[in-house]
């Protein structure tokens, strides 16, 4: 007996602490939490009325009880007046420059009035007119303080929104390698394509598929032989990021990534194949805008496809925690402008690739002796350099920290190599030794200091 009334206290204290826990959480004494990140919005669940918003515009706001797009049992309404076309409620919650990532559900009243979520006037997300459930998830980069609910509707009737458990939480980002995603919507995956704007009369829309995960990739569909479409964000500083993603065409255009409308930061095949995009580019200069654009269609009706798509600032790849020194190590930038010859070796990128990518580094010299190399060691100091490596069948590849390495040998297999060395130099050289016009390649090589 004994045993079962302790049982029953147990039971009754976890319960406890667990009512305990929900009634902070609804409350938001100390902010709700989703995925452990902080809710900044005050009854932004609306379980307490219109509590924390201040309405505008002539809009009337009110508590509801009803089906909720998210949990618990209240939903906010908010009203346009006959009189105005744009009503709304906010609070002032946000820091100017920093990013956040707003998620919710809202809809409109299935006839004239669609909802929009704004940050100092800026739209970060449409809804429709449609009187389903609308779930929105969407990261920005504030100008300003405000969060706003807002109602867009018709002067000549009064029209509403309906919102339910809206979340703004600091945003710390979809993490490459220790780096911050920088591109609203790059996954393609918010409903509309608010977050992309276009130019040339082209069509943006959002298509069921995906190259990798998700349901949804961006379509840009040309009204003429050349159409682009760019994104509402833009770097803020001249500084180095990587662009990495997936493309493909409807088999007849090809498409490109610019900085703007000057800078080529990648080129695509026409295909009907997803092309994997990894580039490392320098910006020019600031507030310049990322540009997806349709280069050579045959006409009106042909697209290019667009998925995960991610811009992180570059502080260098890593692996297992070790820094990549070697730009263009895989190999996939467009061109071999990182790779000086020397010799006068003929040094060109390939279409094929070892283990992953689309590309190669191909050596090869008109005489016995060529090679390929970078300026990024320290005399002195010791290197580790994976990667992978063929030859022609009669050529010798080696591998050398200036002068110092080792000879791979000949092979027309790709094998793996692995080796340290002292530099007695700055240059990292990838080497070809054998007769005129014989080659090595190699792909996917990665040099970090030990």
């Amino acid at each position: 007996m004994k045993k079962i009334i302790i049982a029953i206290l147990v039971i009754a204290a976890v319960y406890s602490v667990g009512a305990f826990v929900r009634a902070v959480a609804n409350g938001q004494a100390e902010g709700a939490v989703l995925s452990a990140e902080k809710q900044l919005l005050d009854n932004g669940d609306f379980e307490n009325g219109t509590t924390d918003w201040t309405a505008g515009g002539g809009a009337t706001i009110s508590s509801e009880i009803g089906a909720p797009g998210g949990d618990g049992s209240g939903i906010i309404r908010m009203v346009a007046p006959v009189t105005d076309a744009q009503t709304w409620a906010q609070q002032i919650k946000l820091t100017a420059g920093k990013t956040y990532r707003a998620t919710g559900y809202a809809r409109g009243d299935g006839v004239n009035g669609y909802p929009r979520l704004l940050i100092n006037g800026q739209v970060k997300w449409n809804g429709t007119t449609s009187n389903a459930w609308q779930q929105f998830d969407t990261v920005f980069e504030s100008i300003g303080t405000v969060v706003a609910l807002l109602t867009q509707g018709n002067t000549a009737t009064e029209d509403y929104t309906e919102w339910d458990d809206v979340f703004v939480t600091e945003y710390t980002g979809d993490m490459t390698n220790a780096e911050k995603q920088d591109l609203p919507d790059g996954d393609m995956e918010d409903a509309g394509v608010v977050e992309w704007t276009g130019d040339a009369g082209g069509t943006a829309t959002k298509e069921s598929g995906a190259a990798v995960d998700g349901s949804q990739v961006l379509r840009v569909t040309g009204a003429a032989v050349a159409e682009a479409y760019s994104t509402t964000w833009r770097w803020t500083k001249s500084t180095t990021f990587r662009v990495t993603g997936w493309a493909r065409s409807d088999g007849t255009c090809q498409g490109s990534i610019l900085e703007k409308s000057w800078t080529t930061l990648w080129t695509s095949t026409i295909s009907t194949d997803w092309q994997w995009i990894d580039v490392i580019h320098t910006s020019i200069s600031p507030n310049r805008a990322l540009t997806l654009r349709n280069l050579t269609c045959g006409g009106a009706g042909n697209y290019m496809e667009w998925d995960d798509l991610m811009i992180t600032e570059y502080h260098g790849e890593t692996v297992q925690q070790e820094k990549q020194l070697l730009p263009d190590g895989d190999m996939e930038d467009a061109g071999v402008g990182d790779w000086p010859d020397q010799n006068s070796s003929t040094i060109t990128k390939e279409s094929t690739a070892a283990i992953d990518g689309y590309q190669i580094l191909r050596i090869t010299k008109s005489s016995a002796y060529g090679w390929a190399y970078q300026s990024i060691l320290t005399l002195g100091k010791t290197y580790k350099a994976t990667g992978y490596y063929r030859t022609d069948g009669t050529a010798n590849a080696r591998v050398l920290f200036s002068n110092n390495g080792e000879i791979l040998g000949i092979t027309s297999e790709w094998t793996y190599f692995e080796i340290i060395g002292l530099s007695d130099g700055t240059n990292f050289r990838l080497n070809k030794y054998g007769a005129a016009g014989e080659y090595v390649e190699f792909d996917d090589v990665l040099v970090t200091e030990l």
